[in-house]
């Protein structure tokens, strides 16, 4: 309890002050132009954005935050990111530029800023060793190993503390990510993922300032999450429930995991948060969170293809309508020639489509670039023999299919069967051979 109270003091040290920063700061050029303006984007994207004219090399701008809040500065072709927290009144951002670029950026005072970068760098290194481990390693014997990390993560968030204190990465932020550890090594692994979200303020107004909490989410859902539907489902319903204490915070969490379940092909789990907004449609008022789950629906398990025509090599338009029709099971793959995941996966697919061609599957194998001869030389080289086509410039204000069907990333394998309806949203490769034996059947 102590613990929490401490958290809850901190936050509100920094949620309690709204001032208006000023940011002013000068430029060196040394070969290039003098970039016009300098625009401060709110990292949190709920506004409070800023701008200023370069007049004579320098500029002058007035901030008005509530909290401590990360800007991605934009400086010319160039940007930076800068911490800004209530108590600084003062902020002079000093600018190198060499060759239309920014070769040096120095803050005066700095304390924040610094204590930022070097918490989200150290941050990023250690989720980076957690989720390497999550994915390589398995069994009790593996436990010393997470529980030798997990002690390596406190060790590192500590030295941020003692080496910052009070700022915004020391009072909140560590103590955010601050892991807990098992007193008995054989539970280290279960108490991590009960415990995850237990340092996050929700209520806090500044839990939104950084992509600290966002990344948390998505670290969760990567490789944290235990592999069964329910405890997928009691995942997205606890989350939701501790963020429901304040509005935002609710909103944002919904929508960072909407984010991270498409991103991450959880298509599964993105029903379940589907069914869960469906439940609670009058809380939840994030309206970009209602314009994306209103797209995926019409491409979801279970709803009628969206109809794609386009040219292929010869310019001649084919239909995904007309493969359907003629195949008892398509695959619809979306797909790049300078995607590496895509040139990956591509002999798997074609191995796949030369073992089931014959039983009625086919591809309409659709390429997201713009230009067709990186996609035909791509095609020469590799012989691709299935239906292919190029999405090309579209038609301007129309949607394209990739926005049609939600594409975040690429490969994405859709599962279509001879009726036209979706299977699978995000076909795994590890699976795609037993659903397409499971269509043929």
């Amino acid at each position: 309890m102590r613990s929490f109270i401490t958290l809850l003091l901190a936050s509100l040290s920094f949620t309690a002050l709204c001032e208006g920063v000023h940011v002013h700061g000068r430029f060196t050029v040394n070969g290039g132009n003098m970039p016009p303006m300098v625009v401060m984007h709110n990292a949190s994207e709920e506004g409070g954005d800023a701008s200023a004219t370069v007049s004579g090399g320098v500029f002058s701008m007035e901030v008005q935050i509530q909290c401590p809040t990360l800007y991605n500065v934009r400086l010319g072709r160039s940007s930076y990111d800068l911490m800004l927290s209530p108590r600084d009144q003062d902020i002079t951002i000093d600018v190198s530029i060499k060759d239309d670029q920014v070769a040096d950026v120095h803050v005066t005072p700095a304390t924040e800023s610094e204590a930022y970068k070097r918490f989200y760098a150290m941050m990023k290194l250690n989720d980076g060793k957690l989720e390497k481990y999550f994915r390589q390693c398995d069994g009790a014997a593996c436990e010393q190993e997470l529980n030798d990390l997990l002690l390596d993560y406190t060790d590192d968030l500590n030295a941020i503390r003692k080496r910052y204190p009070g700022t915004y990465a020391a009072e909140v932020l560590c103590k955010m990510r601050m892991p807990v550890v098992a007193k008995e090594v054989k539970n280290t692994t279960a108490e991590f993922r009960a415990h995850y979200f237990d340092g996050v303020p929700f209520a806090d107004a500044s839990l939104l300032a950084t992509p600290v909490y966002h990344d948390m989410i998505v670290n969760y859902i990567e490789f944290l999450i235990e592999g069964t539907l329910s405890s997928e489902e009691a995942f997205i319903r606890d989350l939701m429930t501790r963020a429901r204490v304040d509005n935002k915070a609710y909103n944002k969490t919904a929508l960072s995991l909407f984010d991270g379940l498409l991103w991450h092909s959880r298509e599964k789990m993105l029903g379940m948060l589907i069914r869960y907004y469906d439940e609670n449609q009058s809380s939840l008022t994030n309206p970009v969170l209602a314009v994306k789950i209103a797209n995926i629906r019409k491409v979801m398990p279970g709803t009628t293809f969206v109809e794609i025509a386009k040219p292929d090599t010869s310019g001649v338009v084919r239909s995904l309508k007309e493969v359907v029709q003629r195949s008892k099971c398509t695959l619809l793959l979306f797909w790049s020639p300078g995607c590496s995941h895509c040139t990956e996966e591509m002999p798997q697919i074609q191995a796949v489509y030369d073992k089931y061609h014959g039983k009625g599957f086919e591809i309409y194998a659709y390429c997201m670039d713009m230009s067709p001869q990186h996609w035909k030389s791509y095609l020469s080289e590799h012989k691709l023999p299935w239906t292919n086509v190029l999405a090309g410039s579209g038609d301007p204000g129309k949607p394209t299919p990739g926005n049609d069907y939600a594409i975040s990333s690429t490969p994405t394998l859709v599962l279509i069967d001879q009726r036209g309806t979706i299977l699978h949203r995000f076909a795994p490769k590890n699976k795609l051979e037993k659903y397409i034996q499971e269509a043929l059947k």
